[in-house]
């Protein structure tokens, strides 16, 4: 049971919060600091937007693997 709410509790998050997250950076606050009111440097903010987009996918994979590790029966091992 443990296992499960780690699980539900990663999804909301790493995965929905944080994807919304990336979705207002992307969408709202990139453009705004693109703008010739902040002047900031294009490379930049994709380099930052780059990483934290790879942040995101990596998140997404750990939790594919969490709610597999989280299911699997009580007691079993990879080892056996």
């Amino acid at each position: 049971m443990t296992n499960l709410v780690f699980a539900a509790l990663f999804f909301v998050v790493r995965v929905i919060i944080y994807w919304g997250g990336l979705y207002e950076m992307v969408a709202n606050t990139r453009p705004l600091l693109l703008s010739p009111r902040f002047g900031a440097p294009s490379w930049l903010l994709n380099m930052v937007c780059g990483f934290v987009t790879g942040g995101a996918i990596l998140n997404a994979y750990w939790f594919v693997k969490i709610v597999k590790m989280a299911s699997r029966k009580p007691g079993r091992n990879k080892k056996q």
